[in-house]
């Protein structure tokens, strides 16, 4: 691939991942407005899940770099 093609997919992807993002916020703040916890549940409930989503992106990052590394030594 050339820079102007990864600078592209990069591009792509940040723009999906920040889509999403702003979409799970969205739905999340319209669901903590009809169920009233008290702020302190809101954001430790909230920093748990961004917790958990980040272990699960390196989780997904590790298992993709070893699939890449093994595919190297099965040559």
């Amino acid at each position: 691939m050339t820079r102007v093609q990864v600078a592209g997919f990069l591009c792509w992807r940040a723009g999906l991942l920040l889509l999403a993002a702003y979409s799970f916020y969205r739905v999340a703040r319209l669901v903590l407005t009809y169920a009233e916890l008290p702020t302190q549940l809101e954001v430790g409930a909230g920093l748990a899940l961004g917790g958990a989503a980040m272990v699960f992106a390196s989780l997904v990052a590790e298992r993709v770099q070893d699939a890449r590394v093994e595919r190297e030594l099965q040559r």
